[in-house]
C-alpha cells in the first residue's frame, strides 16, 4: 500500500524516485504464492509487471548472452515505466566467495545484476520484486541498503489460509459445504498443491458427468494418518517446552500448533511448530545464541520433565532441535567470535555437522558445555511456570493451534496466582 502510494506521488511529480522503495525479496517454499505475491502488488499499485527469471537468463549459455538477457528485462521494464520487474530464482546466482568452480562466471553475472539494480542505466519508475527458495544462498551484495533491502517470508499456509485457498481455487464449488475437513487434511501442502488437488476433483467430476461434489475432493486428498494420542500427548508437550522458554525470555511468540493429522506423501510437515516473530534489529551477542539454543533444547527438556524422558526425535536430521543448537554452539565458537578464542572461520565454510565431525576435540567439549549449561536453564524457566505449562498442554490439546496472545495471557495469569498464594503463605 505504501509503495502504491509512493508510485502515484512520483507520477504526480510530488516525490523524487529515490524517496521510493525500490527493491523488495520474497523468500518462501516453492508453490507458497511469491508469484502470486508480485501480480498482487503490481494490481495495487496500478503498474504492469515484466516477468524474469534468473535461471532463464542463463539458460543462454554464454556469459555475454546472459548479461544481454538480464539487461534486455531491464530496459523493457524501463519502457514500462512505472513497473515492476518480478526476477524468479534469484538464489540461483549463487554467492561470488563460495569458491566453487563457477565462481568467475558468477561473480561476472552478480556485477552485471548490481549495475542493473544501481541504476548505471537509469531506472527510474523501475521497482525490482525479486523471489528465492534459500535467501541465505544470495550475495550479501545484492541485499544491502538501496537494493533489494525489504524482506518479505511466505511461509506455509496455515489451516485457517488453506480453507482461503481451498474457497478461492474452488470459484463457487461448494459454496454452501463445510470444507474445514479439507483444510486440516491438507496440513503441509501450498497453495499450488491445493490447486492441483482442484484440478484433480474437478477431472473426477468431468468423467462422470456432473458437478463437483466433496466426495471428489476426498478422492484426490493424500493420504493421512491421524496421529495417535500418546504421540499427540508428547508433541504437545515438546511445543509447550518451546513455547514456555521463548515466552520467558523474551522472544515474542506468534503461534504454536499441533497436527492430529499429517498427510502421509508430506516431506515438509512435522507434528507441531512454534513460529516466533522475527527480530532483525537484535543485538546478536553471545547471550541471543544461548538464549536461542535454550529454546531449541527446551521442548526435549519439558518431555523430561513431564513424561520422564524424551525420544530421539530431537536429534535426527538436520532441522532437528539438537543439530539446530549444535550449529549454533559451533558458529560461537568457530565463527562468531562469541567463544573462548578469537579466531573465526569465514562464514561460508561448511558447519553442517560434517563440519562438527572434524573440529577441534577441545572445540567439541566447548561445544558440549554449552549445550548442557542451556538444558539445565530450560529446565530451570519450565519448572518455573510448571502450571502455565500444564494449562497450555490442555489447551494444545483441544485446540491444536495457540495465538501468542493466549500463551502469553496463560503465562501472566498463572504467574499473578503464584504470586498470590505465596503472599498467602506469609
Amino acid at each position: 500500500m505504501e509503495l502504491a502510494t509512493d508510485i502515484r506521488d512520483w507520477k504526480a511529480g510530488l516525490i523524487k524516485w529515490n524517496d521510493v522503495d525500490k527493491g523488495l525479496l520474497l523468500s518462501g517454499p516453492p508453490g507458497t504464492g511469491k508469484t502470486i505475491y508480485a501480480n498482487a502488488l503490481a494490481r495495487t499499485c496500478g503498474v504492469p509487471v515484466v516477468n524474469a527469471s534468473a535461471a532463464q537468463w542463463q539458460a543462454r549459455g554464454h556469459l555475454g548472452d546472459f548479461l544481454k538477457a538480464m539487461r534486455t528485462s531491464f530496459a523493457e521494464a524501463k519502457k514500462l515505466a512505472p513497473a515492476i520487474l518480478f526476477i524468479d530464482e534469484l538464489d540461483s546466482f549463487g554467492d561470488r566467495n563460495d569458491g566453487s568452480d563457477n565462481q568467475s562466471y558468477d561473480t561476472k553475472a552478480i556485477n552485471g545484476f548490481l549495475e542493473c539494480l544501481d541504476g548505471s542505466q537509469d531506472r527510474d519508475g523501475v521497482v525490482v520484486v525479486a523471489a528465492c527458495n534459500f535467501p541465505d544462498r544470495i550475495d550479501d551484495a545484492i541485499l544491502r541498503s538501496g537494493r533489494l533491502d525489504r524482506h518479505i517470508r511466505i511461509e506455509l499456509p496455515n489451516a485457517e489460509a488453506r480453507e482461503a485457498i481451498f474457497r478461492i481455487h474452488l470459484r463457487g464449488d461448494l459454496a454452501l459445504e463445510d470444507i474445514t475437513e479439507f483444510a486440516f487434511a491438507s496440513g503441509g501442502a501450498t497453495g499450488a498443491d491445493i490447486a492441483r488437488l482442484i484440478r484433480d476433483a474437478r477431472r473426477l467430476a468431468r468423467r462422470k458427468r456432473r458437478p463437483m461434489l466433496q466426495q471428489d475432493l476426498r478422492a484426490v486428498m493424500p493420504k493421512s494418518e491421524v496421529i495417535p494420542p500418546e504421540n499427540l500427548y508428547s508433541t504437545a508437550i515438546h511445543e509447550v517446552g518451546h513455547a514456555i522458554a521463548g515466552v520467558a525470555l523474551g522472544l515474542e511468540l506468534r503461534q504454536v500448533t499441533i497436527c492430529p493429522v499429517v498427510r502421509l506423501t508430506s516431506d515438509v510437515q512435522g507434528l507441531g511448530g512454534v513460529i516466533f516473530a522475527s527480530r532483525p534489529w537484535e543485538r546478536r551477542t553471545r547471550q541471543y545464541y544461548l538464549d536461542m539454543i535454550a529454546v531449541y533444547v527446551a521442548g526435549s527438556v519439558a518431555e523430561d520433565i513431564f513424561l520422564g524422558s524424551h525420544d530421539d526425535g530431537w536429534a535426527i536430521g538436520e532441522a532437528s532441535d539438537l543439530q539446530r543448537a549444535t550449529r549454533l554452539a559451533i558458529d560461537m565458537e568457530l565463527v562468531l567470535g562469541l567463544g573462548e578464542h578469537l579466531f573465526a572461520h569465514s562464514k561460508n565454510i561448511d558447519r553442517g555437522m560434517k563440519e562438527y565431525g572434524h573440529v577441534d576435540q577441545s572445540v567439541s567439549v566447548r561445544v558440549d558445555g554449552i549445550l548442557r549449561e542451556q538444558i539445565a536453564r530450560a529446565r530451570k524457566i519450565i519448572e518455573r511456570h510448571r502450571g502455565a505449562s500444564i494449562k497450555l498442554h490442555g489447551e494444545l490439546l483441544e485446540h491444536s493451534e495457540l495465538s501468542g496472545e493466549r500463551v502469553l495471557a496463560i503465562v501472566e495469569e498463572a504467574m499473578k496466582c503464584e504470586t498470590l498464594q505465596k503472599a498467602l503463605d506469609l
